[in-house]
This record gives structure tokens, C-alpha cells and sequence, in this order.
């Protein structure tokens, strides 16, 4: 994690106390995993579940009961509108997104691949197990590049991914919303100056706070 997200993450997790909004953190895990496996587990108990995120990663999730809905393209993704946009079932996306990598999560990908050689070989063959089976078969300088990097490729499969078992000690059932205190929510965000804010989600008449909020950090 980078240093300078660090030092905001007891802000944060004050800022879903605020809202209460419930936190789950496993160490060894990243947020996506944990987001896979509520997801996982709200779609087994028939729940219709919707993952706000932009990250096509969690695509790979999008089936029976599970969207992803990418908000700053107003899009939901279905199984038809992956097909869509990438003329590709979702069960190829790990795959898929493995061939291309990604330099923003560290994923590196087959080197000299973009989405065109990517799309190319999953059309052809089908899966990255059966490129690097067939490798023989494939034309001009692709193939030594695949054949060099098999490790890589496997590594990038692997990376991209998501576990869907994380072992949590909460369920989806422990994050339903409820409504916020009003002390709580009226120091934080007077802690941090959201006059606005604070205007919008508290009445005007709300009581003074006297309450030392950041005791929710410790």
C-alpha cells in the first residue's frame, strides 16, 4: 500500500464508524477478494447483488444474481454486456485479463500483448492452459514470446484471479445500513470541517457534540 494511503486508513475506518457503515478487513487479502466473497455469498441466498466498481476485474463475478455496475459509464455489466464489450463469456475474463496484464495492480501480463493479440489467442484457443499446451502452433515471434514467459503467464493468471472464500467472521447480512448517530456523524465531519456537508446530512437544529469522536480509533 502506498505510505501516503496508510496514514488515511484510521480516517477512513473513523468515517465508516460515522456513517455506520460496517468495516471488514482481512489481513493476507484485498479488498476485492473480500468483495467477491460477499458477493458470493449474497448471490448463493438468491439476494439480486450489484458491485459499484470501475475495476474490470470484478467482472470476472457477473453471472446468476451478481451485476457490476460501473458508475462513471452509467453501465451494467450482465453476462450479455460483457459479451459486448469484450465479444468474450465472462469464464474467459481471467484468462483474458491475464494475457493483457495490468500495470496499475501490478499484473504483468505477456509481454507485448494488448487487447487485440489477447482477443486473438482467446478466440483461438480458448484458455491460457491451452496457449501454453499449443504453443507450437502459433506463428512468427508470438510464440517464443509465449513460450519464454510461461511462468509469467501463469503468475499474471493467478494474480488477476479473485478468491471468493475469504474466511470472514461477518456475512453480507452484517452490512446492512442503518442510521447514523448523530453526535458521531456531527463530530467527524466538524473534526474535518465538511460544513457543507454536514449542512446536508444533519438537521440544523442537531445537538452540539461533546463527545470526543476520535476515541473510535482506538
Amino acid at each position: 500500500m502506498d505510505d501516503d494511503l496508510k496514514v488515511q486508513m484510521p480516517i477512513a475506518r473513523a468515517a465508516a464508524a460515522a456513517l455506520s457503515l460496517t468495516t471488514i478487513e482481512k489481513p493476507g487479502y484485498e479488498a476485492d477478494d473480500i468483495i467477491a466473497t460477499l458477493a458470493r455469498q449474497s448471490a448463493r441466498d438468491g439476494v439480486e447483488t450489484v458491485i459499484v466498481t470501475g475495476d474490470k476485474d470484478a467482472l470476472q463475478l457477473v453471472g446468476d444474481h451478481i451485476t457490476v455496475y460501473n458508475e462513471s459509464k452509467d453501465i451494467f455489466y450482465t453476462p450479455a454486456a460483457v459479451r459486448e464489450k469484450y465479444g468474450l463469456a465472462v469464464t474467459d475474463l481471467v484468462d483474458y485479463f491475464g494475457l493483457m496484464g495490468d500495470a496499475s495492480d501490478n499484473i504483468p501480463g505477456l509481454p507485448g500483448v494488448g487487447e487485440k493479440t489477447a482477443l486473438k489467442l482467446m478466440q483461438t484457443y480458448g484458455s491460457i492452459d491451452t496457449i501454453l499446451k499449443s504453443s507450437a502452433s502459433i506463428e512468427g515471434k508470438l510464440k517464443s514470446i509465449v513460450e519464454n514467459n510461461r511462468d509469467l503467464l501463469l503468475q499474471s493468471k493467478r494474480l488477476v484471479t479473485l478468491c471468493d472464500t475469504v474466511p470472514l467472521d461477518k456475512t453480507w447480512r452484517d452490512c446492512t445500513v442503518s442510521v447514523p448517530d448523530r453526535r458521531v456523524l456531527g463530530e467527524f465531519l466538524s473534526r474535518y470541517e465538511f460544513k457543507a456537508l454536514a449542512q446536508e446530512m444533519l438537521p440544523k437544529n442537531a445537538e452540539p457534540v461533546k463527545e470526543t469522536f476520535f476515541d473510535l480509533l482506538t
